[in-house]
């Protein structure tokens, strides 16, 4: 008869079961929280029905297999009740690994059920109407009722976190009814009352109805709160929450880092003990402590913002602070958010480091900005001096020559000194004319050779002119020269010209110049007094440093004594040149 009772009993649950949980998923919202309700209330219809089953198996075969269905219920129970209550209360999934671990540990359970019959430890004995428990389902019971016990922390803290404007005494009366189905288990496998039937399964399926009715009409299970929860749980910044007299309530998961790290925070503190426990790391403790409690007690300000900051263990935080306050102006609750500004902190310091360390070379920079313009500045007084004396140098040798031979000749010969006139007049207008030329530099991208060969020889007809005979001989390619290079080839001629005619005084100078695919070569000798110590001054100085330049040579002296030569060689002049 109590089995007849018990089939009735299970099968009424089990239909009650099915109408609730239809209703459930076509009225209910679709979301991870609702399936997992769901798929609870599936292993509690799995157990249900397998109990069933065992009870009117005509024999052995068939209970054992029945019991197998029913133990997938019993079994994995549990586990899916631990994943249920820890993503109703954390808004997540339970890590992998222990994820994992719990459903290895309860498919080596069901496994040692499975596989009884050749081990005898799960059921010692097992009859159609009685067993004997072995080890392994006491290890069984014992895990289940761990991870039974854990969900119903996780299910339960959950409750109130997500319903805090919930009445205590509904708050009392769903943890009683929620802990009843445990009981009831433990009486039965204890054997601690005299109730034959196994009633665990029944009360453990109306105890979630009734829990999934109340969802349904409190909401619970409403999706709204469970995202707001989760917000609140995932939440970049560190949350405090203190109650209308002033005691924490509740914090995220940042600020229970915030306090393992950083901060001294102990649940249902006042905030007169929150600030007086982190009062080293308050800056400027007693204005801010007389500000906050001003602002606390302000009744006209539903909502406004202080800000305070904090300084622990090389970490920063400003503090923002906010009153919310019902009718009446009476306080409701106050949230302070703990935004970290470490990171920005780091930053500012390292732009400030990258600001000082740029200043350092931009102030090198314009050092060497004014070392470089004054090199520059000196580099082109001294073109500028090299250019004055060679053109100057030559221009008033020339001019003083043709002056004195006029003088002497203004008597004996009119024509002749008005043509050393003219030519003199000639002289100090292409001087003047090349110096404007140097000072603007006005020169044309490339120079023919044979452009320079006529320079040359127009040079050497003015010299000529002094009574000084002059000889050019040239041989050279169809090639062009750069500008830089034809000047410096032209002065250098301009320089050894003139110099054989003032310190000289020659009668007959000899000018040859070569260019061919190996180089240049420029020869200049003449008749003159010669030298026997060379002393250098600015003429041939420069004509060194031009040389130089062309990564060149120069030969000069006064060989036995009698006349002066100067030899200049430029290595592959005209592939230089036609690349300067």
């Amino acid at each position: 008869m109590d089995q007849l009772y018990g089939v009735v009993f299970y099968i009424f649950s089990i239909l009650i079961s099915i109408g609730f949980n239809v209703i459930f998923y076509l009225k209910g919202e679709n979301t991870k929280l609702s399936r997992g309700f769901l798929a609870l209330q599936g292993v509690i219809f799995v157990w249900i029905l397998g109990k069933v089953l065992v009870i009117v198996s005509p024999n052995y075969v068939l209970s054992w297999s029945f019991t197998i269905i029913q133990y997938v219920g019993v079994c994995y129970f549990g586990c899916i009740f631990l994943h249920f209550a820890y993503f109703y209360q954390r808004g997540k999934r339970i890590k992998a690994p222990f994820s994992v671990l719990i459903l290895f540990i309860t498919t080596i359970n069901y496994g040692l059920l499975v596989t009884n019959e050749y081990h005898h430890l799960f059921f010692s004995q097992f009859f159609m109407n009685s067993k004997s428990y072995g080890p392994a389902f006491y290890f069984h019971t014992l895990f289940s009722y761990t991870l039974i016990g854990i969900s119903y922390m996780y299910l339960l803290k959950g409750l109130y976190q997500n319903n805090n404007d919930m009445e205590q005494d509904k708050k009392v009366l769903l943890t009683i009814g929620l802990g009843l189905p445990l009981a009831a288990n433990i009486l039965h496998v204890f054997v601690l009352a005299g109730i034959r039937t196994d009633i665990t399964p029944i009360m453990f399926n109306v105890t979630f109805l009734i829990f999934g009715y109340v969802s349904y009409k409190y909401k619970f299970l409403d999706i709204r709160k469970i995202a707001r929860h989760t917000i609140f749980e995932n939440m970049q910044e560190g949350i405090l929450v203190f109650d209308k007299n002033m005691k924490i309530i509740k914090y995220n998961a940042i600020m229970e880092q915030y306090a393992k790290e950083h901060l001294i925070i102990l649940d249902h503190s006042t905030l007169d003990k929150f600030l007086q426990n982190n009062k080293c790391s308050i800056e400027n403790y007693d204005n801010i402590e007389v500000q906050l409690k001003e602002f606390m007690q302000q009744n006209y300000t539903e909502k406004a913002i202080l800000e305070l900051r904090i300084h622990h263990k090389e970490s920063d935080f400003i503090v923002q602070v906010e009153k919310f306050t019902k009718d009446k102006n009476v306080l409701n609750y106050a949230i302070f958010r703990f935004i970290d500004i470490t990171k920005y902190l780091n930053a500012e310091k390292h732009l400030e480091n990258k600001n000082d360390e740029l200043e350092s070379i931009n102030r090198a920079l314009s050092e060497e900005l004014a070392v470089i313009k004054k090199l520059a500045i000196a580099k082109e007084r001294n073109r500028v001096s090299k250019e004055l004396h060679d053109i100057i140098g030559h221009s008033l040798t020339l001019v003083i020559s043709l002056l004195d031979m006029s003088y002497s000749m203004v008597r004996k010969d009119r024509a002749v000194t008005m043509q050393n006139i003219v030519l003199t007049r000639e002289i100090v207008r292409e001087g003047f004319s090349e110096l404007k030329k140097s000072f603007e530099g006005n020169t044309t991208s490339r120079i023919n050779v044979y452009k320079l060969i006529e320079e040359i020889e127009k040079m050497g007809q003015e010299i000529a002119s002094l009574g000084t005979h002059v000889e050019v001989i040239a041989k050279h390619l169809e090639e062009t020269i750069a500008p830089k290079c034809y000047d410096a080839i032209y002065r250098m001629c301009q320089e050894g010209l003139t110099n054989a005619v003032r310190h000289g005084q020659a009668s007959h100078i000899v000018l040859g110049i070569r260019f061919n695919n190996e180089g240049l070569d420029l020869v200049i000798t003449d008749d003159g007094i010669g030298c026997k110590d060379l002393i250098k001054g600015n003429g041939l100085l420069g004509m060194e440093q031009r040389v130089k330049e062309l990564n060149g040579t120069l030969f000069c002296g006064s060989p036995d004594l009698e006349g002066f030569s100067l030899h200049i060689k430029i290595p592959r002049a005209l592939e230089n040149i036609s690349t300067a």
